[in-house]
Order: structure tokens, then sequence, then C-alpha cells
């Protein structure tokens, strides 16, 4: 996950800001396939920053997971997500 813009008139020349961190797929992790619909979230209960996105292992199913700033892994939720 990185933010990214581009012109309306040229949607191909996007440019990337470097000031914003990446998400990717853990190398030995449950979410070593992919990681997409990043859903970043303050909660004012106790103004933490966490961020709900899909995960997928290379021998995992597809679930939904949940990220709390300054965690060194992602706490899974049980929810999981039908694969497609």
């Amino acid at each position: 996950m990185m933010h990214a813009t581009a012109p309306i008139s040229a949607l191909t020349h996007i440019t990337q800001d470097s000031r914003t961190p990446i998400l990717e797929p853990a190398t030995d992790d449950f979410d070593n396939a992919a990681v997409e619909y990043p859903f970043p979230f303050r909660n004012p209960a106790d103004s933490k920053f966490y961020m709900d996105y899909r995960s997928k292992g290379k021998t995992t199913p597809e679930q939904t997971e949940l990220l709390a700033r300054g965690s060194a892994t992602a706490t899974k939720k049980n929810e999981k997500r039908p694969n497609k």
C-alpha cells in the first residue's frame, strides 16, 4: 500500500509518494501471497491507529486481518472470506 497520484488527463502517469509506507506480503508468514484492500483508521476509544486488510497465504485461505500500529505481526480476526 502506498499513496500515489495521477493526473486525470494521463492516468498511466503515476507518481508514488515516497513519504508513505509500503505494505507488502511477508516472505514467511500467514500473509505471504497477497495483502489487499487496506483500510487504515484511528480508533477514537484508544487514539491508536489500526488497519484492516485482506490477506492470502500460499498455504492459508483468504482472511481479514487487523494490524495495530507498533505490532510486529498482525492480529488475526476470526472472519474468513471465501476464495474467489
